[in-house]
């Protein structure tokens, strides 16, 4: 095999794209995509990542400015009319969320688990009594030497 890497530009995001080929021992060129068709982004320079590191700041910055945005309202009719500032409530829970998000992280996300009819159902074992744990262990076992049964027939 050799160790050669076919990558074509990507016209739309100037990103490079290829197709990597393994070299001789069968592993991937380091600082390659890992796939056909997955793309393949230079690494930054240090200056590259301080000035986007700066313009996070930045970022940071608006969204802690948007905790207090507001918009005008006008009260009143003709000469008695007078502009009330209120607080903007979706923009100030948005850019809340957003800051949470980059300082804890997301909230985790529940994970569902379709049952399969070959999958093990999940059980809370936490919750049972001793008894019940020793009914599961018995039950565990029968079917353990069912199987073991079965496999030896074939």
């Amino acid at each position: 095999m050799s160790g050669e890497t076919i990558v074509s530009e990507d016209s739309k995001n100037g990103a490079l794209t290829g197709v990597v080929i393994r070299d001789k021992h069968g592993l991937f060129q380091k600082g390659t995509a890992q796939g056909p068709g997955r793309t393949i982004y230079p690494r930054m320079s240090p200056e590259e990542s301080i000035a986007l590191r700066h313009s996070g700041f930045k970022a940071v910055q608006k969204l802690i400015s948007m905790l207090e945005a507001q918009y005008p309202v006008v009260v009143g009719n003709g000469p008695h009319a007078r502009t009330e500032m209120h607080p903007h409530n979706e923009i100030q829970f948005r850019a809340s969320l957003a800051l949470l998000e980059r300082l804890y992280g997301k909230n985790p996300q529940p994970i569902e688990i379709v049952n399969s009819t070959d999958a093990e159902p999940i059980i809370d074992l936490s919750r049972l009594t001793t008894e019940e744990l020793q009914a599961i262990r018995v039950l565990k076992d029968a079917q353990r030497r069912l199987i073991a049964e079965q496999e030896t027939k074939k």
